[in-house]
């Protein structure tokens, strides 16, 4: 169940199902306008309706607003996710967007991988991101994170190559730094900070997606 026919795509695309399931994406809109309770419990039900509907609105209401810096990331986000769709033709690729942070992550392959922009915010809602500096540039920071699958913990061999990573708490990854394994979250972590402008935090941040889906090679692929 998704709250509109606008939203919820990329939360059922990763889904990952078996031989023989099948399943569809259906908006509480589609529900709302087919509803027939009859008369068995009619008042219950249409104050669950109502209860429903007042949920959805608020939370489009508290949406994080594309305007202003926060447009300025997103367009960054968009941007390198086209770059690494033509890039990498194979690789299911989506985004996601957050209090601080937006990003382009993976899906139905054994190794999820999250590339992220993160950014400061203002304390109230709609929380605009605060990205510029005194000297007229952008301020960013660049968070790549990756962990096993649910996929993978389905394969034999994605989990023996999960445990031979997971062997090396700290991992050198070339150009990239040192990728610390997180004990909570059972993943890699690696953080850096970013100043430029917005044509150069591009092509950074293009190029460190590159690398880390290079390295991660057929483990991150939508294979299968």
């Amino acid at each position: 169940m998704a709250p509109s026919v606008t939203t919820g795509d990329s939360e059922f695309n990763k889904t990952e199902f078996r031989d023989g399931d099948f399943a569809a994406s259906i908006s509480w809109d589609d529900v709302f306008d087919v509803v027939d309770v009859g008369d068995v419990d009619k008042p219950v039900i249409e104050s669950c309706i109502e209860s429903i509907r007042k949920i959805i609105k608020t939370t489009q209401e508290t949406t994080f607003k594309l305007e202003s810096d926060r447009l300025i990331v997103d367009s960054i986000i968009k941007r390198t996710l086209g770059r690494l769709k033509g890039d990498y033709p194979d690789l299911y690729i989506t985004t996601w967007t957050s209090k601080n942070k937006h990003e382009i992550y993976t899906c139905k392959s054994d190794v999820t991988l999250l590339m992220g922009l993160t950014f400061d915010v203002e304390d109230t809602p709609p929380y605009p991101a605060l990205i510029r500096n005194e000297q007229g540039t952008l301020d960013l920071g660049i968070e790549i994170s990756f962990t096993l699958s649910a996929k993978g913990k389905r394969s034999h061999e994605g989990k023996l190559w999960w445990q031979e990573m997971c062997n090396t708490p700290t991992m050198e990854i070339l150009h990239e730094g040192s990728h610390s394994y997180d004990a909570t979250t059972q993943g890699f972590l690696h953080e850096t900070a970013i100043s430029g402008t917005k044509e150069d935090i591009a092509e950074s941040y293009y190029e460190r997606c590159k690398r880390i889906i290079d390295y991660l090679g057929d483990h991150v692929r939508a294979a299968g």
